[in-house]
């Protein structure tokens, strides 16, 4: 864009930054900086900047369009509805035609032989076309009684499906808690009363879906998730759940093609880099592997299986003490048995029979005192 340039004296080198849209101030209307300070200090703001007046213009346009394409509209409808009308009167017009021309030709047949019956059927005709006026009359107020019926239908309807929306969304709200307290066969059936009240979210499906993994019904998980992926194909979550699900089903190169998808869609997705990661090593490709794990951590250090799954990878490519390490960092996130067995393996390998035995010891108490807290916590329920 073309710089201006101040005219004032000893403002010569500053650029034009706006326009003063003051109806009373006497000075130049455009301003620089220091036209601005000094010679519209006491009405800056009715001083507008050139990237302002933009914003500005810009709100009016999409304003001036929105209106633009109601009116168009309402142009259409009004269209419409004047061609209905003209239909109608055209209509009438024929009907009229054909009952005059009747009542020509019945006249002339009765005139020859029965004077008072033409009388009586002239009648007749003159009754019957009224009726038919009458009706003409009557449709316009029948459409448009009919038009505000439907009109009322449809508020109803919208009404009972944002009723209906309200409820599935507050069920739904049920079934993540649910879930996240692992009960998660009432969380299914809290899902599936909300795709009853509005099957068109593509939350709920991803949370049955993930749900369903829990329960090990894959099958039926990669179906919710299909339907998510439909409803929002750039959900990251369905397509890490769809991975899931097909990576317990052993279908590792579909599984990884979802992960990619995920990860296409996007890049700093933490759980998507551990996942691909352990498909791939169920697929025996380590070195991979232990690439996507870094991925993962380096987005969230705190990763717990990230850091378990890259000791997996370590241990497979017989790098010990690295898996060791990695297996610390996880139990310091969370204190799991698993990991503390795993790290077991990895001692025994290095000769340090020792420290594996103590290791699986401490595995085992960990088991006994959380197997002691599951007991008690089933004896309140």
């Amino acid at each position: 864009m073309e710089v201006f340039k101040c005219k004032y004296l000893q403002h010569e080198n500053e650029e034009i930054m706006g326009f003063c849209l003051n109806q009373i101030c006497q000075k130049a209307n455009q301003f620089c900086y220091l036209c601005l300070t000094q010679n519209h200090y006491d009405h800056q703001k009715d001083c507008i900047r050139f990237n302002t007046m933009s914003q500005y213009i810009n709100q009016q346009l999409k304003v001036s369009k929105e209106q633009e394409a109601q009116m168009k509209e309402m142009i259409d409808q009004m269209r419409t509805y004047l061609e209905e009308i003209y239909k109608q009167r055209k209509q009438q017009s024929r009907v009229l035609e054909i009952m005059n021309q009747r009542l020509q030709k019945q006249g002339v047949q009765y005139i020859q032989f029965y004077s008072k019956e033409i009388g009586n059927k002239t009648q007749q005709l003159v009754i019957e076309l009224q009726q038919i006026l009458n009706t003409i009359k009557n449709v316009g107020q029948v459409q448009t009684k009919i038009n505000n019926q439907l009109i009322i239908a449809k508020d109803n309807y919208d009404v009972q499906m944002e009723l209906k929306k309200v409820e599935a969304s507050k069920l739904f709200d049920q079934g993540t808690e649910l879930v996240k307290s692992h009960k998660f066969r009432e969380a299914l059936k809290i899902f599936d009363d909300s795709i009853k009240l509005f099957d068109l979210d593509y939350l709920v499906y991803t949370w049955k879906a993930k749900t369903l993994n829990q329960l090990k019904q894959y099958e039926q998980a990669i179906q919710c998730c299909n339907k998510s992926i439909t409803l929002n194909p750039n959900y990251v979550s369905a397509w890490n759940n769809k991975g899931f699900a097909l990576d317990n089903l052993n279908k590792y190169e579909d599984a990884i093609k979802c992960y990619n998808k995920a990860l296409t869609l996007n890049p700093k997705n933490d759980t998507s880099w551990t996942n691909k990661g352990h498909t791939l090593n169920n697929l025996a490709q380590y070195n991979e592997a232990i690439q996507c794990f870094d991925q993962a951590i380096t987005i969230y250090p705190n990763s717990f299986y990230a850091f378990k799954n890259k000791g997996l990878a370590l241990h497979n490519l017989q790098q010990y003490q690295n898996a060791i390490m990695c297996y610390q960092k996880a139990i310091y996130i969370f204190n799991d048995p698993l990991i503390l067995e795993l790290m077991t393996d990895s001692l025994f390998q290095l000769g340090l029979k020792d420290q594996a035995k103590l290791s699986y010891l401490d595995a085992q108490q960990l088991r006994s005192i959380k197997k002691e807290y599951h007991q008690k916590q089933l004896l309140k329920i």
